[in-house]
């Protein structure tokens, strides 16, 4: 907000670089132990893991794939507003991405991650929410294509278009549940368990041409807390 101190953000953003350390190293090292190993052509690939051991794996891929960017941002902000050489004041440093938080559904979590679908008309809000999905899911398939033409990224393609699908779905289920009369908070639990079955089940879509195609990389940290305090492997571990 307006008015805070330097040093309150910059105490505030250190604490959320080492929370986001913190979380990344335990994606890592569950990567790092189970998946990754035993992932590649021969391997085995996200989507056909057991299905807990599929959630935890698609967990982790997503805490690598949105925190790591965003951890070279959140340096880029200490710097800048420590020493005025691009934010002059703590509130111009705006965050990457909006406040997290635990999504119920995968409206929700779209919303503060890339595509904001406009509320209106059904017919309006799902052309642009299939079109959005698509238009994004056809350029990950490009860029992924020119760097590897002789492999097929098709299911990053289904990845997009599902999430897309899933929205629909759950737009229907609660238009369903509150003309049946389900009123009461307590089933944004289950919300809850929708939003992961359904994310583990087609983020691995995406997830797997990334890790095959070399672009993410779940490696350890080359200090990793987790390993160290579990095992005493403080130093890199490089898969």
């Amino acid at each position: 907000p307006a008015g805070t101190p330097r040093r309150v953000f910059v105490w505030h953003k250190l604490q959320y670089f080492a929370a986001m350390y913190v979380l990344q190293d335990i994606g890592r090292t569950w990567l790092s132990l189970t998946y990754v190993q035993s992932h590649g052509l021969q391997g085995t690939p996200t989507r056909d893991l057991p299905f807990f051991e599929r959630v935890w794996t698609t967990i982790a891929l997503g805490l690598i794939t949105f925190m790591q960017a965003e951890t070279v941002y959140v340096v880029g902000l200490i710097v800048d507003v420590s020493t005025g050489l691009f934010w002059a004041q703590p509130e111009h440093g705006r965050p990457m991405y909006d406040e997290y938080k635990a999504p119920q559904t995968i409206a929700r979590s779209i919303a503060w991650d890339v595509f904001r679908v406009k509320k209106g008309l059904l017919t309006s809000r799902y052309i642009q929410l299939y079109l959005c999905f698509a238009m994004s899911g056809f350029f990950h398939c490009m860029a992924a294509k020119l760097a590897y033409p002789e492999k097929t990224f098709y299911n990053t393609f289904a990845g997009f278009i599902w999430q897309a699908s899933g929205i629909v779905i759950e737009d229907f289920a609660i238009w369903a549940g509150r003309k049946a009369g389900f009123t009461s908070p307590n089933w944004k639990y289950l919300g809850y368990v929708w939003f992961l079955v359904f994310i583990s089940w087609s983020a691995p879509l995406y997830f797997d041409d990334c890790v095959e195609g070399g672009w993410l990389r779940p490696e350890t940290w080359p200090v990793s807390l987790i390993r160290g305090v579990w095992k005493g492997e403080w130093k890199a571990n490089t898969v």
